[in-house]
């Protein structure tokens, strides 16, 4: 582990005394046995005795039904339920905190709201004041309201998305003086995939996601900061009648031992800030029934600082990298899997000029994945009026990653490059801005090659973000390619047209600040035309993408501001 958890460590755990939490938490305490304060919001109460030897929902509501008569209390389904859930739930958290003792931890249990300062400050400090500072973070709470917007209650919205956001505002405003070593957020795959009657907790749960990512920028080496979207876990909300509808959906159910040991896992890993967590899901199934997606992204200068840095003729204009970035997502959430994206056949079919964003406005786009022809997802970008301007397809099932040679290190065939330092950039050259002048050296050209060393996302000082590959690397890759252009008497052109790419395992987490290295390979070129193949190697020779058959077309015009 990068960062394993030391014995005794102090761990806050909202949530944890019950659900799925629980087993993630007992797979730590046996590893390295740290302490837990867990919060929920469930009183514990000593169990009355007339459920005493009780077991089985039905023979306690039986029970509750009885001790209500006896009392002369009102027995309504809903107050014999609130009995029964009260008694399962005081089970669950004895249980747990048994079965973490057991496990060598120390653990108590304190019903607090979370959201609440007055009531959470008091609690935070008589347990700094018994076992020291607070080291570790785990936010699980976590609520479910299902229903359609239609028919979603104010009040069900509030309850779903305050029990995640606030409760991760809560417990980081009051652990802001705490010297944090570990901040794990329970999110969901909901957050990237959606969930029919749940746009509130997939919206709670992509800002987890967000704040994790500005937490982890923060905070940097000095604490391990993951959010992890889980997908259905055997136990936990997921009911036997859920588990059949995910059984028909082709989702299989993450066993509870499996998830535990992944909680460990990423806790103590330095892999990405945001990752998904889950059983298989059948792409091909899911598409044969003709499922979809759907997601809003809005672009402005405070959220894509970056994009200033790509202009041409002097206008912002949305860069095809980071429209390749939002389909890969997309269709990842879809597939179930992060592991290796292919996309055929992205073409810009009206590129996109950011008009709002030099004034500080907002622009807004809507990023489709339909079901297309032989079980394949058909991807769309369109803008605020609905007009189509980036399009693509990916498979129904990933294709297994095909082996590639490095890029070859003697350069053999190669020229000395006529760009010099600082020549790359320009007006006679490529038109991108700081953020996006990520090439730092044209290594060797040739009538039909060109090799350069360039940098990566992190390296460019992007905005952290989940990245799925690399956008400034892929796009560094391009810029080499208009370069060669410009050599070989096209001119100046933009890429309007990529036959395949393929986004190999881990592209964001392999290229960190190590340089990595370009391949331009022309396969056929014209005064107004030029096709070529990109590979992008990382550090050691370890393939990071392969841009296939991507089509430059010459713009008479420039792409320099005028």
């Amino acid at each position: 582990p990068v960062r394993a958890v030391e014995e005794g460590a102090v761990f806050v755990v909202s949530g944890g005394a019950r659900g799925v939490t629980a087993p993630a938490l007992l797979a730590l305490a046996r590893k390295a046995r740290p302490r837990f304060l867990l919060l929920g919001r469930s009183p514990l109460a000593p169990e009355p005795a007339d459920f005493h030897g009780v077991e089985g929902e039905a023979a306690l509501k039986r029970a509750a039904l009885e001790a209500a008569r006896r009392e002369g209390a009102t027995a309504t389904p809903r107050e014999i339920s609130r009995r029964v859930d009260a008694v399962l739930a005081g089970r669950a958290i004895r249980d747990t905190l048994a079965q973490l003792a057991a496990a060598g931890s120390e653990a108590r249990y304190e019903a607090v709201d979370v959201r609440d300062p007055a009531r959470l400050a008091p609690v935070l400090d008589d347990v700094r004041r018994s076992w020291g500072p607070i080291r570790g973070l785990v936010h699980g709470a976590g609520v479910l309201a299902d229903a359609l917007l239609p028919h979603k209650t104010d009040e069900q919205f509030a309850r779903v998305f305050d029990t995640k956001v606030g409760g991760l505002r809560g417990l980081l405003e009051a652990t802001a003086a705490d010297p944090l070593g570990w901040i794990c957020l329970f999110s969901s795959i909901a957050a990237r995939t959606g969930n029919a009657g749940q746009a509130d907790y997939a919206m709670a749960n992509a800002v987890l996601d967000q704040v994790a990512a500005g937490e982890a920028r923060r905070r940097g080496a000095a604490c391990r900061v993951v959010s992890i979207g889980w997908g259905p876990w055997e136990g936990g909300m997921v009911t036997p009648v859920l588990a059949q509808h995910f059984a028909s959906l082709g989702v299989a159910l993450l066993p509870l031992a499996a998830g535990a040991a992944a909680f460990v896992h990423e806790l103590e890993g330095d892999g990405d800030v945001s990752v998904v967590v889950g059983g298989d899901v059948s792409a091909r199934a899911a598409a044969g029934r003709g499922h979809r997606m759907a997601a809003d992204v809005v672009v402005d200068a405070l959220s894509w600082p970056q994009l200033d840095g790509h202009r041409v003729q002097g206008q912002v204009v949305l860069p095809v990298v980071l429209v390749h970035e939002w389909f890969a997502r997309i269709a990842a959430g879809l597939h179930g899997s992060d592991e290796r994206i292919q996309l055929r056949d992205l073409r810009v079919l009206r590129g996109v000029r950011l008009g709002a964003f030099d004034g500080g406005g907002t622009e807004r786009f809507r990023v489709r994945a339909l079901p297309g022809e032989g079980g394949a997802l058909q991807l769309e970008l369109r803008d605020e009026r609905g007009a189509l301007r980036y399009s693509a397809t990916a498979d129904a099932e990933l294709a297994s990653a095909v082996p590639r040679d490095p890029i070859a290190p003697d350069g053999v065939g190669l020229q000395p490059s006529p760009w010099g330092d600082g020549a790359m950039y320009g007006p006679s050259a490529l038109f991108h801005g700081p953020g996006f002048q990520v090439l730092r050296q044209v290594d060797g050209v040739s009538g039909q090659a060109a090799r350069a060393t360039m940098m990566g996302t992190r390296a460019a000082g992007w905005p952290a973000q989940p990245w799925l590959g690399d956008p400034a690397a892929l796009d560094g890759a391009l810029q080499l390619a208009l370069l060669f252009a410009q050599h070989a008497g096209t001119g100046p052109t933009l890429p309007l047209r990529v036959a395949r790419i393929d986004v190999y395992p881990r592209t964001s987490s392999d290229a960190p600040q190590a340089p990595l290295r370009c391949q331009v390979t022309v396969r056929e070129r014209s005064a107004e035309r030029l096709v070529c193949d990109l590979a992008v190697d990382g550090e050691g020779g370890a393939r990071l993408a392969d841009l296939v058959g991507v089509e430059l077309f010459a713009v008479p015009s420039g792409t320099a501001a005028r």
